[in-house]
Formats: structure tokens, C-alpha cells, sequence
């Protein structure tokens, strides 16, 4: 097969509002062919390739253009109004285009009883639409811009097994596994890093960047200029006397994982079914940041309110290694990057269907109760509520825990 789109978005420049997409996709069923026919446990095999340009357009409303906002002020006995611009305008904002070339193969053997796929893709990014963040000097934040080149590549996985198929007993179980990379090979104006977004040709686009801590300046100790007793200790990585920002600063860690993987089983016994999904990731890391010394401070985070938890950290009489002293707001974050990985029991379900002799006399076509929850139970090393929840006291919602019991019927 082979297409072709033409998309127009009005959010870009005034000059890259359009952009064309072809693909093209050929599918070879070799379990049709002669020299296959004889094999008789061998029910599917499906060699697809695949090969195409795609569009991505997501940008914030007005994003290419600037935009005004009002504010207002008291000066005298009337309030002035005043206008502003709230975000700088870049008309040659652009759509973001990905070629990405996939080999994938379907199978199912033994009268289905193994059946599934594999799929390896390479793919290429340019003009990468990001979020770049400005000098405070520009008086914006961060205006939306085409940034660079990623590169990706990646394999996902699905097996699917019927364990047990008899009269009474049905059991299946399902397999996902995925592995993503990233880098990226060009940054905007020929440059090699962007430190303020934490941008580095050659690494993957999520990375973390900084200083590294080695424990806590405790009294006694030797401690350098610009420190006292506990403030973090840096890592002096090149060596040379003094810690440089150029010298002992590097990329140390990445938010991306390593690889996912999920379990999802139904086991069936008569008219009673048992079915569970098993979530996980492992690898990649997240600031945690209610371990920092703003979030031990109440009156930091929630000022006024003086009911803190007593947290361990530094102070003459208790020298702790870990947490700092509570007036220090440092901006290493390597202290506070964690590993989010964990495997968690996402659903768990037990379900009754009530028999079709019994309903008949009752004038039902189905009947079913079933209980059922959610996040009911993670194994991980992260600290806060939810590996995949926000990082600071006050923000992001974790994964609730949920338990239903219910009945379905069917007239």
C-alpha cells in the first residue's frame, strides 16, 4: 500500500503552515507459500515492512505568534490598565517531521495456541518541536521552537499463550515487552548543548545534568569557601583544586526507562473467571523533590503552618549525611534524583456468570458479579506516592487504589 497527506495546521508560521506526508507498507504472508504449506503447527507468519514521513503538530494555540495580556495597577484615586506582550512570537515555528522505517512480524503456531508479534523500528526526527526556555533577560520563559534532530529506535513484543482450553478450564496469558532509545544528533545553530534545557548532542533528550553530592560538610571537616557545616558536599569529578562548573558538571543520569513490560492472565474455570494485570517499568530516574530542604520547611511550602514532621535533617547536634541543614536551597539535584521503577498489580478481578438454566426461568439473558480494584498493590524503591506522580508535596496525583463490586444484567 502507498499514501500520501497533505496537512495544514494554522498554529505555525505564516510560511510553514503545510506539510506533506507519504508512507508505503508491503505485507508478505509467507505461511501461504508452497514451501510452507507442509508445516502443519505453523498456522500464521507475516513478514510486514514499512516505511514513512509523519507530521507532529502539537503546539499550544497561537504558539507561532506574539500575544498580549492586560494587567492593572493603582496610581492615585483611578486604576491604570496596562497591556503587555506574554510570549514572544516566532514565525518560523514549522511541523516537526519523523521518517521511521519498521520490520515486523506476525505468528501463531500450534492451532493458535502461541501466537504474537515483534516489531523492531528506527526512526528520525527533524525540526523537534520542544519548549525551550529563555533568559530571564528576554523577559519570557520559554517560547515554542523547532530545536533539533532525535533519532529513535526500539523493539515491542506481545506473546500470547491459551494454557489450558477444555471443556471446564480456559486459561490465556498475555506478554508485552518494549524497549525505546533516543539521541540527539543536532541542536539549533550548530551548538552541542543547551545547559538551560538540558539539551546535549549524543545523549537522550531526557537527561539529567549537574553537579553530583558525595554527602554532607559535617563540623571538622576541611570545608572549601561558599560552604559551611551541613551544605552538601560536591564531587570534585575532574580532579583539579576548586569545583568549576565546566569542570565537574556532566550528564549523570536519564528519565527515560530501560524497558516495560506488562502481564495480563484470564483463567476460567466453569462460570467462574479470575483475571489479573501485572504493570511494570524499569529504570529511568525522577527528582523527588519533597526531600529537599524546602519541603522539610513549613514555612516554605505551606507557610504558616508550623505542624512539621520532625525529618532528620543536619544540625549540630544531629549530623546527618543525607538530609542538609533546613535553611540550604541548593540547586544540585542529583541528591534528589530516585529510580522509578516499579511492578505493580494494576487489576485484579474475580467475576461469576450466573447459568444460563437458571436465568431462563427468571427471564434473564445474562447475569454476571463481579468484584474488582486497581493499584492494589507496588513494589519499588521510590519514595514518594507514585513512581509515576508528581515530583514535588504539592502537585501530581498518584494512582488511587479502587475496589468495585458490582452485577451486570442483561434482558
Amino acid at each position: 500500500t502507498f499514501t500520501i497527506r497533505r496537512d495544514g495546521y494554522s498554529r505555525f508560521g505564516a510560511d510553514n503552515k503545510f506539510g506533506t506526508f507519504p508512507s508505503a507498507a508491503l505485507g508478505w504472508v509467507a505461511s501461504r507459500e508452497a514451501f510452507l504449506s507442509d508445516v502443519k503447527w505453523i498456522d500464521l507468519l507475516k513478514l510486514r515492512l514499512s516505511y514513512g514521513l509523519n507530521g507532529n503538530q502539537a503546539v499550544s494555540r497561537y504558539a507561532s505568534l506574539a500575544t498580549i495580556n492586560t494587567s492593572r495597577y493603582v496610581s492615585g484615586p483611578d486604576p491604570i490598565i496596562t497591556q503587555y506582550t506574554s510570549s514572544m512570537e516566532n514565525a518560523s515555528l514549522c511541523w516537526e517531521s519523523t521518517k521511521t522505517a519498521n520490520v515486523g512480524l506476525d505468528f501463531a503456531f500450534l492451532k493458535s495456541r502461541i501466537s504474537g508479534s515483534v516489531d523492531f523500528f528506527k526512526s528520525k526526527s527533524k525540526d523537534l518541536i520542544m519548549q525551550q526556555s529563555l533568559p530571564y533577560m528576554t523577559g519570557f520563559g520559554s517560547v515554542w521552537a523547532n530545536v533539533g534532530e532525535l533519532k529513535n529506535h526500539g523493539v515491542e513484543v506481545t506473546l500470547t499463550t491459551v494454557n489450558v482450553q477444555n471443556e471446564n478450564w480456559n486459561w490465556t496469558t498475555t506478554f508485552n515487552f518494549s524497549r525505546y532509545r533516543n539521541e540527539i544528533t543536532k541542536l539549533y545553530g550548530g551548538k552541542t548543548e543547551d545547559i538551560t534545557n538540558s539539551w546535549f548532542v549524543g545523549y537522550p533528550i531526557h537527561s539529567f545534568y549537574g553537579y553530583e553530592t558525595d554527602g554532607i560538610w559535617q563540623e571538622g571537616d576541611d570545608i572549601p569557601e561558599g560552604f559551611k557545616p551541613g551544605y552538601f558536599r560536591i564531587k570534585d569529578l575532574d580532579g583539579k583544586e576548586g569545583i568549576t562548573p565546566d569542570g565537574d558538571r556532566h550528564v549523570y543520569a536519564y528519565a527515560d526507562p530501560n524497558y516495560r513490560f506488562s502481564i495480563s492472565s484470564n483463567l476460567t474455570w466453569k462460570n467462574l473467571t479470575l483475571s489479573f494485570v501485572i504493570n511494570s517499568v524499569q529504570g529511568g530516574n525522577g527528582y523527588y523533590m519533597a526531600e529537599n530542604p524546602y519541603a522539610l520547611n513549613p514555612n516554605a511550602y505551606f507557610p504558616g503552618r508550623m505542624n512539621m514532621v520532625d525529618m532528620p535533617y543536619w544540625t549540630p547536634d544531629r549530623p546527618s549525611n543525607k538530609y542538609p541543614t533546613i535553611d540550604y536551597s541548593p540547586t544540585y539535584g542529583h541528591y534528589f534524583l530516585q529510580d522509578r521503577s516499579f511492578v505493580r498489580l494494576q487489576d485484579l478481578s474475580i467475576a461469576y456468570d450466573f447459568p444460563k438454566r437458571i436465568l431462563n426461568k427468571i427471564g434473564m439473558s445474562g447475569l454476571r458479579a463481579y468484584v474488582s480494584g486497581k493499584n492494589l498493590f507496588t513494589v519499588t524503591d521510590w519514595v514518594g506516592y507514585d513512581p509515576e506522580a508528581g515530583q514535588s508535596v504539592f502537585n501530581g496525583t498518584p494512582s488511587m487504589r479502587s475496589y468495585i463490586l458490582g452485577i451486570d444484567i442483561t434482558f
